[in-house]
């Protein structure tokens, strides 16, 4: 339990950080948007970031020798 109460503020510190440091490199990748749509187009970068990071974590979390619940593969009729 005391990793979850640590993954997320390490989370919103990084969302943090990382869209500072865009701010203070003018959005970089997407400089040629203009202001508004540089900085819209950022925070669509974090927040996929965000998802894939989590996504890795849940994973990880969910495998056997971590305590998780193994796959059983249901059987369809056919299956034999």
């Amino acid at each position: 339990m005391r990793e979850n109460t640590r993954f997320v503020p390490c989370v919103i510190a990084c969302v943090i950080a990382a869209f500072y440091a865009g701010a203070m490199f003018g959005f970089f990748p997407f400089t040629p948007l203009g202001p508004t749509a540089g900085a819209a187009g950022y925070a669509a970068l974090i927040v996929s970031a965000v998802i894939a990071v989590s996504a890795c974590w849940l994973k990880e979390k969910d495998e056997p020798e971590n305590g998780g619940e193994e796959r059983k593969e249901e059987k369809k009729d056919g299956d034999k």
